[in-house]
C-alpha cells in the first residue's frame, strides 16, 4: 500500500513537470514567433518555407489554431496570442490583409489594379467580384467592396470583354447601329451600350498604326457616309441649332435630345478629320458654324 502510494506520488510529480516543460516550450516558441514577426515585418511563416524555425514555427501555429478551434487553449495563453492581434482564423486574416492592400493602391493610384500594373491584386479582386456577383460573400466582405467600388471594376471587366471581341464583330454592331439611327455611337450616349461602341471608334483612332488597310478603308467609309449626308438634312439641322440657340442663349447639351446629338455629332466628326488626312470635315459647314459662334471644343469652353 505505502510503495503504491509513493509511485502515485512520483507519476504526479512527473505529469506535472511534463506539463511544466510543455509550458515553457509553449512560452519559448511564442517568443521566437515575436521575433520572427519582428524581423519579417509582421509576416506569418509559411509551412513551405525551407527555413526550419520558419517551418516550425509554422506547424506550431497550426496546433496553436487548432486548440483554439478545440476550446484547449487556456487562459493565459489565449490572453497573449490576443496581445500581438494573431490571426486565429488565417483566411480572414490574408482576406482583410488583401483587401487593404487594394483599397491603398486604388487611394494612391486613382484606378483599379490590373494584369499589367499588379497581377496579384488583380486577381483577387477578380475573384472577389465573381462572389460578389454570385453573393457568395458575407454581408461585411460585400459592404467593404462597396467601399471601393466593386460595382464598377465588375462593369470595366465587361466593357474590356467586349473591346476584346474580334474586329469584325464590334464593326458590325457600329454599322448597324449607323443605319437604323443614321448617326455614329457616341462615347458620351446616357446608355451604356451606345457609350461602349463609342469608345470602340476613340480607341481606333488612336491606334491607327496597328489596324489593317481593310479595316481602315471600312472604318473611313463609315466616317463618310456619316459626315456626308444630303446637304438638305444637314443645312435643317444648322437651321434649328441657330434658332435654338437664339432663343435659349447656349448650345443644345445631350439632354436635349436629337439637337444634342447633332452637335455632339459635328464635334466629333470634326475632331476626327484633325488627326486623318483623308477624311476632312467639310469646309463649308464649318464655316457655317463658325459664323454663328459655334463652340468646337465644350471642354474648354466650360473650364
Amino acid at each position: 500500500m505505502k510503495k503504491q502510494r509513493i509511485s502515485e506520488i512520483n507519476l504526479t510529480n512527473e505529469k506535472r513537470f511534463i506539463s511544466s516543460a510543455r509550458a515553457q516550450n509553449w512560452d519559448i516558441t511564442f517568443d521566437s514567433l515575436i521575433k520572427y514577426l519582428s524581423k519579417h515585418t509582421n509576416k506569418y511563416p509559411s509551412q513551405r518555407n525551407k527555413d526550419l524555425t520558419a517551418h516550425h514555427l509554422a506547424v506550431w501555429l497550426l496546433k496553436v489554431r487548432s486548440d483554439y478551434r478545440n476550446k484547449r487553449l487556456t487562459e493565459y495563453r489565449l490572453a497573449k496570442l490576443k496581445g500581438i492581434n494573431f490571426p486565429f482564423e488565417p483566411f480572414e486574416y490574408h482576406w482583410k490583409n488583401s483587401y487593404l492592400k487594394i483599397k491603398n493602391w486604388i487611394k494612391k493610384k486613382n484606378t483599379f489594379p490590373t494584369r499589367k500594373s499588379n497581377l496579384n491584386s488583380f486577381i483577387w479582386l477578380k475573384t472577389q467580384s465573381n462572389k460578389f456577383i454570385n453573393n457568395s460573400l458575407d454581408s461585411s466582405k460585400r459592404e467593404l467592396l462597396k467601399i471601393i467600388n466593386i460595382q464598377q471594376f465588375i462593369v470595366d471587366l465587361e466593357i474590356n470583354k467586349f473591346l476584346n471581341q474580334p474586329w469584325e464583330s464590334i464593326y458590325s454592331l457600329i454599322k448597324k447601329y449607323y443605319e437604323t439611327n443614321n448617326s455614329l455611337p457616341l462615347q458620351s450616349d446616357s446608355d451604356p451600350k451606345i457609350a461602349i461602341l463609342g469608345l470602340w471608334l476613340l480607341n481606333q483612332s488612336k491606334k491607327k498604326g496597328n489596324l489593317t488597310v481593310a479595316q481602315k478603308t471600312k472604318l473611313n467609309e463609315l466616317y463618310n457616309k456619316s459626315k456626308f449626308l444630303i446637304k438638305k438634312t444637314w443645312y435643317e439641322s444648322f437651321q434649328e441649332i441657330f434658332n435654338f440657340h437664339k432663343l435659349q442663349k447656349r448650345w443644345p447639351a445631350r439632354s436635349d435630345g436629337e439637337l444634342g446629338r447633332w452637335c455632339s455629332n459635328q464635334r466629333y466628326f470634326y475632331k476626327a478629320s484633325t488627326k486623318e488626312v483623308h477624311t476632312k470635315y467639310p469646309e463649308d459647314r464649318k464655316e457655317k458654324l463658325d459664323s454663328i459662334g459655334f463652340i468646337w471644343n465644350m471642354k474648354k469652353f466650360e473650364s
